[in-house]
């Protein structure tokens, strides 16, 4: 993913996994192409944030890689914000930059509620994987166990019939 930005803009740029593994490496590189973030797979739980003021104008990739782990589909969601710091030269009424506070704030709020959501929904369903898990070794348990028992019943039973035969005679 690549974005375009002029000198002195504040930038965020996310990364969260919707579906797939998180086996796949996160880098953003600069207009230089120098890399200002990297995160390796396993380093991350498939979401992330990355904060940054750019110095000088140019281009800034965001590059999620998984070729050197699986062959997999990952479907990802890219979020790049920009704010810039340069003053305006226009002035604006209190009441318009309350209002354009207050958008700002639900718009990330509504972004948060969104991650969280996504985050609920991987986390439920590990919570039945593991659920699923238990019981299945729950089962192999039981019956492990009682194909013993029942092994040591017949083995003690056989024992005894020996012993009251060898009496007998």
């Amino acid at each position: 993913y690549i974005s375009s930005h002029k000198a002195k803009d504040r930038i965020m740029m996310s990364f969260q996994l919707i579906k797939g593994q998180a086996d796949f490496d996160v880098v953003v590189k600069g207009h230089m192409r120098e890399p200002l973030y990297v995160v390796k797979s396993g380093e991350h739980d498939g979401s992330d944030k990355v904060f940054f003021n750019s110095k000088d104008a140019g281009e800034f990739s965001l590059c999620i890689d998984a070729r050197d782990y699986t062959d997999s589909i990952h479907v990802v969601r890219v979020t790049v914000a920009a704010k810039s710091r340069r003053k305006s030269a226009r002035v604006i009424d209190p009441l318009s930059q309350l209002l354009d506070k207050t958008e700002a704030s639900l718009r990330t709020l509504i972004t948060e509620q969104n991650y969280i959501r996504g985050r609920e929904i991987t986390h439920r369903n590990t919570l039945e994987s593991n659920n699923q898990r238990a019981l299945t070794m729950w089962g192999c348990e039981f019956l492990v166990l009682l194909v013993l028992s029942i092994g040591q019943v017949a083995y003690v039973r056989r024992l005894f019939s020996k012993k009251k035969e060898g009496r007998a005679a």
